[in-house]
C-alpha cells in the first residue's frame, strides 16, 4: 500500500497472486498424546514420520527490489498528479476569466437593452392617439426587440435577413400574393439584427395601419442584394395605395426608420412618400453583413396548416393559474388576460406553491414558466396532466426551449409575454 498524498485516502494498492506452498513437518503437529507413568508421551509408531501441510492465503515476499519498483512509481504517479493539478489550476484560472469576460458582456447587454426600452417608453405619444394604440405600439416595438436579442443572444453573429424580415411580416401574411420577399442569403451580425428589426417593425405596422397592408389593392415587396463593396443594400416599396400623402409631423417611427441606420451602424437610408406607396431604402456597411452559406440558409418546406382557432369566446370566464417568479411580470399578464375575460385564480412564485393551489382549487387553464428561480416547472405540468389540466409553457429561451418528451405537445409562449400569443397557446391547449 503506497501513499500517494498526505491525504489519508488517497493510496496506491499492488496485488500478488496467491502462492500455494507446500511444508514438510517431522510428524503431525495436531497429533494427540497420551498422559502415562513416564508423563506425556506420543505414541511410538510413526511418531516423527513426515507431515505435508498446504499453506494458502500468501504470496511471494517483497524484495528490495520490489520495493524500489514500488517507490518509483510512487513518484511517476505524484509527478502526474501534480501536473494534472496545475493544469485545472490553469483550466479554472482561465474560466474565471471568461467567466467576468461574460459577466461584463452581459451587463452591457442587458443595459444596452434598458437603455433602447427607456427610450422607447420616453417617446411621447402621437398627437390624438389614444392610450390602447399607444400600448399596442410600444409592446410590438418592445417585442421586436425581444425578438432580435433572443436572436443575438442564440448566436452571436445575429441572424438571417430573410429569418428578420419573414419573422415581422408573419402576423400579416395571410394572402401571401401580395407580399414579395427576393434576395440572397444574408447574414447580419447582432448589432445589425437588431436595429433592422426595429426599423422593419416599424415599417410593417405603418404598412399595415396605413399602407400597402390595409389596402386591398395594396402590394408589398422587400428585396436586397450585395453590391461591388460587399454593403447590403435593401428596399422597401409598397405599391397600390391611393392618394398617399406625407405626414406633416415627423414621428418617431419615420425618426426611427431615417436615422436609425445611420447613426447605429454609419450606413445609409431614404424613406420616399409617392403617391401610390412608400418606398425606403437602407444600405448596411459591409462590416455588419456577410453572405451565408447554402447550409445556414433557412429551410423553405411547406409549413402545416394551422388547427381550427377555438373562437375568442371561449376562454371567458375560464380560471387560469399563474406561476411566475417575477410579480411584475405576473401581475401584468395577470392583468391583460383578466381585461380579455379570464379569471385569474392565483400566482404561484414556486412549485410548492402551486401543488397546494392545485390541491386547494384546481384551475381550468394554466400559464407556467419553466424556469422558477432555483427549480423549472415541470413537476407542476406532470401534475396538471394528470388532472387533464390544459396549459401552455413560457420561457425566454425561445427556439433553444426542448420540453420533455412527455410535454412535447403543449404549446410554448416565448417570453416577454405578448397577450395574443398567451390567448392562442391557451386555445390551442
Amino acid at each position: 500500500i503506497v501513499p500517494l498524498s498526505q491525504r489519508p485516502r488517497d493510496f496506491l494498492f499492488y496485488f500478488r497472486p496467491e502462492a500455494v506452498r507446500t511444508l514438510d513437518w517431522g510428524g503431525d503437529p495436531n497429533k494427540t498424546y497420551e498422559t502415562g507413568p513416564l508423563g506425556d508421551r506420543l505414541t511410538p509408531r510413526k511418531s516423527f514420520a513426515i507431515w505435508k501441510e498446504t499453506v494458502r492465503d500468501r504470496s511471494h515476499p517483497w524484495s528490495e527490489a520490489d520495493l524500489s519498483f514500488a517507490e518509483a512509481l510512487r513518484i511517476s504517479v505524484v509527478e502526474v498528479l501534480l501536473f494534472n493539478s496545475e493544469v485545472l489550476a490553469d483550466e479554472r484560472t482561465r474560466a474565471a476569466v471568461r467567466q467576468r469576460v461574460l459577466n461584463q458582456e452581459l451587463n452591457h447587454r442587458v443595459k444596452y437593452i434598458l437603455a433602447i426600452i427607456r427610450s422607447l417608453v420616453s417617446q411621447r405619444p402621437a398627437q390624438g392617439e389614444t392610450l390602447d394604440s399607444y400600448v399596442d405600439t410600444l409592446r410590438g416595438r418592445i417585442q421586436a426587440l425581444a425578438y432580435a436579442h433572443d436572436q443575438a443572444g442564440r448566436d452571436d453573429s445575429g441572424g438571417l435577413l430573410r429569418t428578420l424580415v419573414q419573422a415581422e411580416l408573419a402576423p400579416y401574411s395571410g394572402d401571401l400574393s401580395r407580399i414579395g420577399v427576393e434576395g440572397p442569403e444574408i447574414a447580419l451580425d447582432a448589432r445589425a439584427f437588431s436595429v433592422m428589426a426595429l426599423v422593419l417593425h416599424e415599417l410593417a405596422t405603418n404598412a399595415v395601419k396605413y399602407g400597402a397592408l390595409a389596402q386591398a389593392s395594396g402590394r408589398l415587396s422587400i428585396t436586397w442584394h450585395l453590391d461591388d463593396a460587399g454593403n447590403c443594400r435593401i428596399v422597401w416599396r409598397e405599391t397600390g395605395v391611393p392618394d398617399l400623402v406625407a405626414p406633416q409631423r415627423t414621428g418617431f417611427g419615420s425618426s426611427l426608420v431615417n436615422e436609425a441606420v445611420p447613426y447605429d451602424l454609419g450606413g445609409e437610408s431614404g424613406l420616399d412618400w409617392r403617391p401610390d406607396g412608400v418606398e425606403a431604402r437602407f444600405t448596411l456597411p459591409a462590416r455588419f453583413v456577410r453572405l451565408a452559406p447554402a447550409a445556414a440558409a433557412a429551410p423553405r418546406t411547406e409549413e402545416p396548416p394551422p388547427p381550427e382557432p377555438t373562437p375568442a369566446h371561449a376562454l371567458d370566464g375560464r380560471r387560469v393559474m399563474l406561476v411566475e417568479d417575477q410579480i411584475l411580470i405576473a401581475m401584468s399578464l395577470e392583468a391583460d388576460l383578466t381585461d380579455y375575460g379570464l379569471v385569474v385564480t392565483g400566482i404561484a412564485p414556486d412549485s410548492a406553491t402551486a401543488f397546494e393551489m392545485i390541491r386547494r382549487d384546481p384551475p381550468e387553464l394554466a400559464v407556467l414558466d419553466v424556469n422558477l428561480r432555483n427549480e423549472d416547472s415541470f413537476g407542476v405540468a406532470a401534475a396538471l396532466q394528470d388532472l387533464g389540466v390544459p396549459f401552455v409553457f413560457a420561457t425566454g429561451y425561445g427556439g433553444d426551449f426542448e420540453p420533455p418528451p412527455r410535454f412535447g405537445a403543449v404549446p410554448v409562449v416565448d417570453k416577454p409575454y405578448h397577450i395574443s400569443d398567451v390567448l392562442s397557446g391557451l386555445r390551442q391547449a
